[in-house]
């Protein structure tokens, strides 16, 4: 069906009678990739840390801030986020902390930190579930392993595909589980009371991500990546009868060691209009062609890694993902 639809788009079909779908390149989200890349170690960690609260505001703030102010951002950054100003300890930054480090313990089979697992960020964001079901694979649909988590009486499902141990968020919804976030728990909201909803949004959106026609060549590695985003996943902003969105894409690809082969930064605007959200139309579509220099000797045999990263800059809405890269 996947494959139906990336033909479908590749063959110019975006919307059915007149509905068409604008596309063109902006440049602030790579401006602000540029900015991060700049960072010294203190602050990239910080920013890392910080990804699954912080708001789009205020991260494009944090770069753009000169190096000597960037100390200050951060004090006030956790001061907006303390319940009690009174006490002297800051309860939802122990608390934030204390669930990273306690998904660094549980997850530790998908090669990096544990709190940078789908798992680990539900963790982080919402607590561990009242319910634990882990499903070690069968027939029909449970053929692949899955996870399912319950808070309440709402699941959450991560599925394994290959039963490797590499577990990624399946639920499309996570709007139930807004009363269970750590900034609702907490009370922890910024002054403008923004980053509630972030928390939410920010690791909502649903996509499909696939490498296709990855091919070996004598010094250099070549693959085809394949996005869908459903138009049901992404936020427009309304201006006249105009909808418009932003979709930021980047893509990193990683070897054995860590080390970055190439990257990719694009933004993509988004112009339709209600009537043709309305005829069924299946979402955004793009095939990247992708040609790496490497090393020509026993390249096919490191395990590659690609970071995804997409955000819906209109409603924050993100997706952030470390997938193997597999012949």
């Amino acid at each position: 069906m996947m494959r139906e639809r990336f033909e479908a788009f590749r063959a110019g079909v975006f919307y059915r009678g007149a509905g068409l779908l604008l596309l063109y390149l902006v440049s602030s989200a790579c401006y602000l990739y540029r900015l991060e890349r700049k960072l010294d170690p203190e602050n990239t960690e910080f920013l890392n840390r910080v990804r699954y609260i912080i708001t789009s505001r205020e991260e494009r703030m944090f770069l753009q801030l000169p190096e000597s102010e960037r100390s200050e951002f951060r004090k006030k950054f956790w001061r907006d986020r303390d319940p009690d100003p009174e006490t002297e300890e800051n309860e939802f930054k122990r608390e934030y902390f204390r669930r990273m480090e306690q998904a660094d313990e549980i997850f530790v089979t998908e090669g990096i930190a544990g709190w940078r697992t789908d798992r680990g960020r539900m963790l982080v964001l919402y607590g561990l579930p009242g319910q634990r079901i882990l499903n070690r694979g069968g027939s029909g649909i449970h053929a692949n392993c899955a996870e399912i988590w319950y808070y309440g009486n709402f699941p959450v499902v991560f599925l394994d595909v290959d039963c490797t141990g590499f577990f990624r968020l399946a639920t499309w919804d996570l709007s139930p589980l807004l009363t269970y976030s750590l900034e609702n728990q907490m009370m922890g909201f910024p002054k403008d009371g923004s980053v509630g909803r972030k928390a939410l949004d920010s690791h909502s959106l649903i996509c499909d991500v696939v490498f296709r026609d990855i091919r070996f060549k004598p010094g250099k590695l070549n693959f085809v990546i394949s996005l869908f985003v459903p138009f049901a996943q992404m936020w427009f902003q309304e201006k006249g009868a105009v909808l418009e969105t932003d979709i930021q894409v980047r893509f990193r690809l990683l070897d054995e060691e860590n080390r970055e082969l190439w990257s990719f930064c694009d933004t993509f605007s988004l112009q339709t209009d209600e009537a043709s959200l309305q005829e069924e139309q299946p979402g955004f579509s793009r095939d990247l062609p992708v040609e790496v220099e490497m090393v020509p000797d026993g390249s096919e045999k490191i395990r590659y890694r690609v970071f995804v990263e997409l955000i819906n800059r209109t409603g924050g809405a993100a997706l952030r993902r470390m997938m193997p890269l597999r012949p």
